[in-house]
């Protein structure tokens, strides 16, 4: 026969150990979610050559477009980075979703846990 006082106590730490796991990955997606937003800001707010590109170019962000005959764009400066920049930003958003989802699942498992512990003894 087992123990019930002593097998309750293991599955809950179990339990508690998987939320705290779930909670730690939920941060660490969370955080490179973040890092590539910090990524397309210092793209968008930097010149090229801080960044080691071309040392004629300017920050994205304040660059004007300025058109020629027949609309072609004389800058090109100003059109290059954002389909790249944009790319970023897509790949982060489904990081940043998984991210916060396994952090909140965390929590509540964890606060759940805490309130039925609560309320059974």
């Amino acid at each position: 026969m087992r123990d019930e006082a002593k097998y309750r106590t293991d599955l809950e730490r179990h339990f508690l150990a998987e939320t705290q796991r779930l909670r730690g990955r939920g941060l660490l997606l969370l955080w490179i979610g973040g890092l590539l937003w910090l990524y397309v800001v210092l793209r968008l707010l930097l010149p090229w050559a801080v960044l080691g590109a071309d040392p004629d170019c300017g920050a994205p962000l304040f660059e004007r477009i300025e058109l020629g005959y027949e609309d072609r764009i004389l800058n090109p400066c100003s059109v290059v980075p954002w389909p790249t920049l944009l790319a970023v930003l897509a790949v982060s958003v489904p990081v940043l979703v998984t991210g916060a989802a396994l952090y909140v699942r965390g929590m509540v498992s964890a606060n759940l846990s805490h309130y039925v512990r609560s309320m059974t003894r």
